[in-house]
């Protein structure tokens, strides 16, 4: 299914699970969690990833999830909350 046909969370999340993995591309390189050093780059080069560049890439991390998520929730008008923890 398209992400812009996604019409409820559990369609979401379904979808999130499919579709995206945990990581990271700066540079045109792709950094993922199971690298060496995975957290000292991404320290070092992170950035946020835009919802529909997160969608094209595939790859992202809590941040962009998150932001992901709050973005479907905002355009179906459903009631939410995004929390960040350092």
């Amino acid at each position: 299914m398209d992400f812009n046909e996604l019409k409820t969370p559990v369609q979401l999340m379904a979808y999130m699970e499919k579709n995206l993995r945990y990581g990271f591309i700066s540079s045109e390189k792709l950094y993922t969690w199971d690298m060496p050093l995975f957290q000292e780059k991404m320290d070092e080069l992170y950035r946020l990833c835009i919802n529909e560049e997160l969608i094209k890439i595939g790859y992202g991390v809590c941040w962009d999830f998150v932001e992901l998520q709050r973005a479907f929730f905002e355009r179906r008008k459903i009631k939410h909350e995004s929390f960040y923890g350092w």
